[in-house]
């Protein structure tokens, strides 16, 4: 950390930055049936190596079987409707603990517009009367259960290859003549249209002569080397990939778990942030101690929001932000030690 010191309250402190190894979260963005699934398994082979655990999740109703034996072969699962944000997560923690070191998932579409997707559960939105939510008020709930989603995504330990389907969305416009005519406004993947901008490298892949040779919509400028032109994905596109991977400090898994988890718990306020402070080891409090301030700011804000929704008195919530504000730092101005939340 820096000597400068940091101020009582600060939700943050900087420290130099470092280069860090982590995993890569990559989209392959095509119409059905244009190389996409192939071109995962062969790109996750190589991330992990001929002997890494590979794992592929099949949305697809069993299409992911048809490449058993490519690049070694992979494991399987398939997941089934409904397609909420909360499958998706229970599978990637099935993953996560079954030791995987990159899952495919095949489609990350159904978690958008599949049975019992978002779209689906917006539309099914209701007041406590009864009646049917509309406009921005019916994707409050469902955007926070993407949320969860996508925040899984960002901070699992595995690679994550997400498939999406597109679709060309036509619009019209007066042509050169005058006239109406319906024009393509490109490919856009079927996703939350904020769900591109987490990708670490998006890869698309068009149709006709150059089907399965994917084009770039997003990437590194170290990896570009990875991505030759007019050239289709390889086990050696993985492996370039790996590299980049490796050229950092190696993560911590361990950490990054417990930092998942301890902002999960402040997300659900400052009595559910203090008992899982509670149960925490004293090493682990060691560790988890320089998130406090964010940790601190998410629970003071998750209280807030119950306070408005619940017309909480302003002697609870009073109460709810002195629990928080016991959470301890390694920071000048908190108190240098403490066993308590």
């Amino acid at each position: 950390m820096t000597d400068q010191k940091i101020e009582s309250g600060a939700i943050v402190t900087f420290a130099p930055a470092r280069r860090a190894g982590s995993h890569v979260l990559i989209s392959m963005e095509a119409y059905s049936g244009n190389g996409k699934t192939y071109s995962a398994i062969l790109l996750g082979r190589g991330l992990v190596g001929p002997q890494g655990k590979l794992a592929l999740l099949d949305t697809e109703t069993g299409r992911g079987k048809t490449y058993a034996n490519l690049a070694g072969g992979y494991d399987y699962a398939e997941l089934t409707p409904p397609f909420s944000p909360e499958r998706y997560i229970a599978a990637i923690r099935v993953a996560e603990s079954a030791g995987y070191e990159c899952l495919i998932i095949d489609s990350g579409s159904h978690e958008w517009e599949g049975i019992g997707g978002l779209i689906e559960i917006a539309d099914g939105g209701t007041t406590k009367k009864g009646d049917p939510l509309s406009g921005l008020a019916k994707w409050a709930a469902p955007k926070a259960r993407h949320k969860k989603f996508m925040q899984t995504l960002l901070t699992t330990r595995m690679h994550i290859i997400i498939c999406l389907r597109s679709k060309e969305k036509l619009i019209q416009r007066k042509g050169t003549n005058g006239k109406d005519e319906i024009v393509s406004a490109g490919w856009f993947p079927v996703q939350d249209k904020y769900f591109p901008y987490e990708m670490t490298v998006r890869l698309f892949f068009p149709e006709g002569p150059r089907k399965g040779v994917p084009e770039l919509s997003k990437c590194p400028a170290d990896l570009l080397g990875a991505f030759p032109a007019d050239r289709q994905i390889t086990t050696q596109t993985g492996e370039a990939i790996a590299e980049w991977v490796r050229g950092g400090e190696p993560v911590d898994g361990d950490l990054i778990e417990l930092k998942r988890e301890a902002e999960e718990a402040a997300e659900g306020g400052s009595d559910v942030l203090g008992a899982f402070w509670q149960r925490l080891t004293p090493d682990q409090r060691n560790r988890i101690k320089p998130f406090g301030p964010n940790l601190r700011s998410i629970a003071d804000t998750a209280d807030r929001d119950a306070a408005e929704q619940e017309e909480s008195s302003p002697a609870e919530f009073g109460r709810a932000l002195s629990n928080a504000n016991q959470f301890t730092t390694d920071t000048p101005s908190a108190p240098s030690t403490s066993n308590e939340f």
